[in-house]
This record gives structure tokens, sequence and C-alpha cells, in this order.
């Protein structure tokens, strides 16, 4: 397990700016969907949430584990 937290805490460190959004852009998410767990007019949005929630979060998994360096190229 501590072999996991060093890992994860060397890979967090070489996230970008982009990395960070996306991270942020998943925990928003997440509230978003229990917030629409208690309303009837955004239950709607609700499935549109978990792709999107889905997508970032495989990301997220993706970049910490596997990927060494950010996929994203927006610096030119």
């Amino acid at each position: 397990m501590q072999q996991l937290i060093e890992r994860v805490n060397s890979q967090v460190t070489n996230f970008k700016v982009e990395d960070w959004f996306i991270f942020k852009m998943a925990i928003l998410i997440v509230g978003a969907i229990i917030g629409c767990s208690f309303s009837d007019t955004c239950k709607k949005l609700r499935p549109l949430l978990i792709i999107v929630w889905v997508c970032a979060f495989t990301y997220i998994i993706l970049r910490i584990f596997i990927l060494e360096e950010s996929p994203l190229k927006l610096e030119k």
C-alpha cells in the first residue's frame, strides 16, 4: 500500500494545468450527480454527467498509473 501511495504522489507532482483541470472537473461532476438525485428537473442530465465523469476519471487513472507524460499537447 505504501508503494501505491508513493507512486501516486510522484505522478501527481508531474500534473500539468490541464490534468488538474480534469481532476477538479471530475470532483465537481460527482457533486452535480449527487445534487441531481434530489431534483426532478435535472434528472435528465444525470446520464450525460455520468458519461463525462467516467471519461474524466478514466483519464486521471490512466494518467496516474499508465501514462508517464500528459497526452494533452496544448503548449506550443
